[in-house]
Formats: structure tokens, C-alpha cells, sequence
């Protein structure tokens, strides 16, 4: 794979169901990989529920280096 997203630490599975549909909407219509991962990170940051980075800060996009 090109690209990877991982988390660098435990995340809670409600957020990073949320991340991950923010992520796949941008992805799937054409952004790239980083672009798609800070816009979703982003999202989450936007929602009280889920504005601490606790939820979001940990997700890291491995990839595109050449």
C-alpha cells in the first residue's frame, strides 16, 4: 500500500468510526490520502463530543514518501 493510516495510541471506536467516514467521503472523491486524513481530523476536532485530541490526534497517515 502507498498509504496507511494508523493511530499511534488506543482510540475510542465510536470517534474513530466517525474519522474514519470523514476520511473515506474526501478519499473516495479524490483527495489524497494526508489531505483527506487532516480534513477528517479536523471534523472531529470541530464536534465537542470529540474535540479533544484524544480522539483525533493520534491518527497519522504512513506513506508518499519517495
Amino acid at each position: 500500500a502507498a498509504h496507511v493510516v494508523a493511530t499511534l495510541w488506543p482510540v475510542e471506536d465510536r470517534a474513530t468510526a466517525d474519522l474514519m467516514e470523514h476520511f473515506y467521503e474526501r478519499f473516495t472523491a479524490g483527495a489524497d490520502p494526508a489531505a483527506a486524513l487532516a480534513a477528517a481530523q479536523r471534523a472531529l476536532l470541530a464536534a465537542p463530543a470529540t474535540a479533544h485530541p484524544f480522539y483525533w490526534a493520534g491518527f497519522v497517515d504512513l506513506g508518499g514518501a519517495r
